[in-house]
């Protein structure tokens, strides 16, 4: 079969039908085509969906990284500064003996 033969020839039949048996035609094969429609909208509602929790929980990682971060911040900010207070305690006791 020669590519778009077959089209040609249905359209040639379609052309020939009456205008009620050619809307009936044009219903009947676009029924298939309504019930994939609504298919793909159902899954792209599932979809959207799915892609609002990812959205969410990616929020919710990156508030945590940066709760984290500044915990991490704040505990090594401390550390140097008990390393300064130490050295000037040790540098005290150290002159004092």
């Amino acid at each position: 079969m020669i590519a778009g033969e077959g089209m040609g020839s249905k359209m040639v039949e379609l052309a020939n039908l009456p205008d009620h048996d050619l809307l009936v035609q044009i219903a009947t094969r676009l029924a298939p085509i309504e019930t994939s429609i609504i298919k793909i909208e159902e899954h792209q509602a599932t979809t959207n969906g799915q892609i609002a929790k990812l959205n969410l929980e990616h929020a919710r990682t990156a508030g945590s990284l940066a709760t984290l971060s500044s915990l991490m911040r704040y505990t090594l900010a401390g550390i140097g500064a008990g390393a300064a207070v130490a050295t000037v305690v040790l540098a005290i006791v150290a002159r004092g003996i």
